[in-house]
């Protein structure tokens, strides 16, 4: 779920801050990006609950793919590409016509609710790198 692309990128960001050249850091970033974007997504772009249970798709984990995904690209060669995989999925799959994103989906049903700390924020967070991203 997103608690590991919070992990992954709280790694990152102590290594980056510290100054640390630690090989089995590089080891333990680039083996878990890999198990996030393999195991912990779908192909299509949409993230599984928490292994193994597969629904409901919910929006953190969505975001927080993006988030993770440009923050780490350099640690995986298709992690900035899934990155946008998944914010196309998200739209086409979890957006009202109004603009908001939903909260979760599951099989069967959609948990619309506009949760603005949530469902919004993240969302809109995930979508400015993504457009920051696009323009470096």
């Amino acid at each position: 779920d997103f608690h590991q692309g919070y992990v992954l990128e709280s790694i990152y960001e102590i290594s980056r801050v510290l100054d640390i050249k630690n090989p089995q850091w590089e080891y333990a970033l680039s083996n878990g990006l890999k198990f996030y974007i393999e195991k912990q997504f779908h192909t299509e772009g949409w993230s599984f609950w928490r292994l193994p249970k597969i629904y409901p798709v919910e929006i953190h984990n969505q975001s927080q793919g993006i988030i993770t995904l440009l923050k780490l690209k350099a640690y995986h060669p298709k992690a900035n590409d899934f990155a946008r995989e998944i914010a196309e999925w998200t739209t086409k799959n979890m957006q009202g016509k109004d603009g908001h994103f939903y909260y979760q989906k599951f099989e069967t049903h959609t948990h619309k609710i506009s949760y603005m700390r949530w469902s919004q924020a993240w969302m809109f967070l995930a979508l400015t790198n993504l457009t920051l991203d696009k323009n470096e």
